[in-house]
């Protein structure tokens, strides 16, 4: 299940973001909001609909609140706590 949560996640930020994390391992740590990534919060919105629609599951809300949802990283770890 970790191979196809990881591999859904990179289609999704690879379409949405023009990242692909497959090939930039070094940004998978890096804040979405930091100066290198940069995403806008409603992009973060969308991609949150767009992983719980393609993988028919629900991030739990407080892991959204703690501010997990906050990197490559920090979604695939909330999207494995949420199976």
């Amino acid at each position: 299940m970790e191979k196809d949560i990881d591999r859904i996640l990179k289609e999704i930020f690879l379409k949405r973001l023009g990242i692909d994390f497959e090939k930039n391992l070094e940004l998978q740590e890096e804040n979405f909001f930091g100066q290198t990534i940069n995403i806008p919060p409603r992009e973060l919105i969308l991609i949150l609909y767009d992983i719980e629609k393609k993988l028919e599951i629900h991030i739990r809300d407080d892991l959204l609140i703690l501010g997990k949802f906050d990197s490559y990283k920090g979604v695939k770890q909330c999207l494995i706590s949420s199976i």
